[in-house]
């Protein structure tokens, strides 16, 4: 495998906000979750869906494949995360040293105003590393995002998959 050359953020905005298979990918899982819609893209949150891709290795040509290939799965696979993560399993305290947040930095109540389309992307980058089946491929990739909790991550990313598999066999898919 030859490693892909890394989307800059405006690509990465650019495929969000314009892709038109990515877009139906975006109206078929609001479908599916009973919403409306998607919030419009914000892309000013700093590169965050950028790195995402960045870190997965690969570039938006293999997110274009991915959808093109295996469009039911990426919907089933967006969907399963969606209801998996977070999921109870995952550690609200384990935060890597010198990362724990503030009191102030916890949320209360959180009140859902909307999906941001990088649920999607975000789903699509993680099924990019799920596809190599290396579980050290996968905490990499989780580490590098600083998140708590790796291992409980993996796991309920892995169940996730397994579901949207299920899902798609199931159907006939």
């Amino acid at each position: 495998m030859t490693r892909s050359t890394v989307a800059t953020h405006a690509e990465v905005s650019a495929f969000i906000r314009t892709d038109p298979v990515f877009a139906r990918c975006l109206a078929d899982v609001a479908r599916e979750m009973g919403i409306g819609g998607f919030l419009p893209y914000n892309s000013a949150t700093l590169g965050i869906d950028q790195r995402r891709l960045m870190l997965t290795g690969r570039g938006l040509d293999d997110v274009r494949r991915l959808l093109t290939d295996r469009y039911e799965l990426v919907v089933r696979f967006a969907l399963a995360c969606w209801r998996e993560l977070p999921g109870s399993d995952i550690p609200d305290e384990e935060w890597p040293a010198g990362e724990e947040p503030d009191e102030d930095d916890l949320p209360g109540d959180v009140e859902v105003l909307g999906y941001d389309p990088k649920m999607v992307f975000y789903a699509l980058c993680d099924l990019l590393v799920l596809d190599k089946q290396e579980t050290a491929a996968m905490d990499a990739y989780l580490k590098s995002q600083r998140l708590p909790g790796v291992r409980a991550w993996r796991v309920t990313l892995q169940r996730a998959y397994r579901r949207a598999v299920s899902e798609m066999e199931q159907s006939g898919g």
